[in-house]
């Protein structure tokens, strides 16, 4: 008698069923992510005969191909915070689907061909690792169907290579891009089978020797390219090059893709950066200027579509035998396929719209604070701290209406003032009182907000500046420029634009 194509079964269960899946390693990921959290998993339904979207596009690339019958469908595993009986999915009410939606915990989806492998899957993040806690700015919500309820998860994608259509740098790809498409409804999403065909240059189907294969770092950014995005790359990046451009653009939710070489097992390979613990203030180096929010950045978390999902490792420098630049080491925490690696490359999927890179970014927010808060007395340059973030000039001015704590004269000058599609906002606060052990007593004091679309080496790309006590905005009308200022009743502060990773 055939498996029910919906079964509600307890968590031990359905990881027997995950037993199965090719690389053991992903699916002990799945099951630390799911486990050492306060929301352990206790429940799962598993969804049999279920057509994934990705993986369907693999088949028709090469599983349609094969004289001998491939199964084009997967299994897809929802896994719940609480128990549940047998009839938990007989119920049609708002106060089921509510407490359904309360447990949530996500999914991951199963491809049934040989050998099986993970497709596309999405876990809430565990909120702590090792005591530390931990942000995920590239995250991104999904919604999925469950026989007939409506579910949400926020987490960040992940997959796994299939060995025939994609291998990891496609899957990397995949990973960093997937959420920004998400959350940005211009940014088209793509299959793996797309984007490999986009990095190769091939316009019909193709073999797993060209599938397997793996892409170099040029193809990526080819890749990228061709998606819609201008990537931001840096080959043989030293120490502190690689650090910045991880955690800066990290913190604007771009997942950085690492090519890294593996010296155990002397091959290439590529992780995804999704997130990042933190770093507190004791370990923080003093800084004679404003300090970037990045200087609290701590320890790494990558997808790596081989060894799993939210994998922790840290980023050391190491002396090069060649050069006296310190490379970017990466040594994972718990164990696993490979214990460290040399990053030989950084590629950022930044989109195609935005000139202003990271780097220029937070140098000209810091030049215009000093400019500004300095003469008016409330800012000097070694008590700041800078975070600057790209953003989407809609949601931020969407979430400027929740802002109650923020001055409503500053508000009311955002809400009305021109913007491009994503500004670079470049918040700031003061060292002291930088709190990294409670996320929600964070508050900032004031920010600047950058054209991103002004390259560097035309003109300052500023469109507004608030210190405490006034906000200076700068409004472009055809090819007039109109400065303005106000006074601003200042409070203690308020929360920051978003807290999904801080600093």
């Amino acid at each position: 008698m055939p498996d029910p194509s919906i079964q509600v079964t307890d968590q031990r269960t359905a990881f027997e069923y995950l037993g199965d899946v090719y690389h053991p390693n992903v699916v002990d990921s799945v099951r630390a992510a799911l486990l050492d959290r306060p929301d352990a998993v206790k429940a799962a339904v598993i969804e049999r005969n279920y057509i994934d979207f990705d993986y369907i596009a693999a088949h028709q690339m090469q599983g349609a191909r094969s004289f001998r019958p491939v199964r084009k469908d997967t299994t897809r595993f929802h896994f719940f915070s609480a128990e549940l009986d047998e009839d938990a999915l007989s119920e049609v009410t708002e106060s089921r689907a509510q407490f359904l939606q309360d447990h949530y915990l996500g999914f991951v989806v199963v491809r049934n061909g040989r050998p099986q492998t993970l497709s596309r899957s999405v876990i809430i993040p565990p909120p702590k690792y090792g005591g530390a806690q931990a942000f995920f700015p590239s995250r991104a919500s999904y919604r999925v169907n469950l026989t007939g309820f409506d579910l949400e998860v926020s987490g960040c994608p992940y997959m796994s290579q299939d060995h025939g259509s994609l291998a990891c740098a496609t899957a990397s790809i995949w990973m960093a891009t997937d959420s920004v498409a998400a959350k940005d409804s211009r940014m088209p999403a793509f299959t793996t089978s797309e984007i490999t065909s986009l990095a190769v240059g091939v316009e019909r189907p193709y073999s797993p020797i060209v599938g397997r294969a793996g892409l170099q770092a040029s193809q990526i950014e080819y890749a990228l390219i061709r998606m819609g995005y201008d990537p931001r790359s840096l080959n043989g990046p030293s120490y502190q090059s690689a650090v910045d451009s991880i955690a800066g653009y990290g913190e604007s939710g771009l997942a950085a893709i690492l090519g890294v070489f593996l010296p155990e097992s002397q091959t290439w390979h590529t992780v995804t950066v999704i997130g990042h613990t933190l770093r507190t203030q004791a370990t923080v180096s003093p800084a004679p200027s404003a300090v970037a929010a990045t200087a609290f950045t701590g320890d790494v978390i990558v997808h790596d579509d081989q060894e799993g999902m939210y994998e922790v490792a840290v980023m050391v420098p190491a002396s090069d035998r060649n050069s006296r630049v310190e490379i970017p080491i990466m040594i994972r925490r718990f164990g696993g396929r490979w214990s460290y690696a040399e990053v030989q490359d950084v590629i950022i999927p930044v989109p195609s719209r935005v000139l202003l890179d990271y780097e220029n970014a937070a140098a000209q927010a810091r030049a215009l604070l000093e400019d500004y808060g300095t003469t008016a007395g409330v800012v000097t340059p070694d008590n700041v701290v800078v975070r600057p973030i790209l953003t989407h000039s809609a949601r931020f001015k969407r979430n400027l209406l929740r802002r109650d704590d923020m001055p409503t004269e500053v508000r009311d000058a955002y809400r009305f003032l021109p913007m491009p599609r994503y500004v670079w906002l470049v918040e700031f606060a003061y060292e002291s009182n930088w709190d990294v052990t409670d996320a929600d007593g964070l508050s900032v004091f004031g920010e600047v907000i950058l054209d991103s679309t002004t390259p560097p080496a035309v003109s300052p790309s500023v469109l507004a500046v608030h210190t405490p006590g006034n906000v200076w905005t700068l409004t472009v009308e055809g090819y007039e420029i109109h400065e303005g200022w106000l006074a601003v009743t200042e409070n203690d502060g308020y929360k920051p634009y978003t807290i999904a990773s801080r600093p």
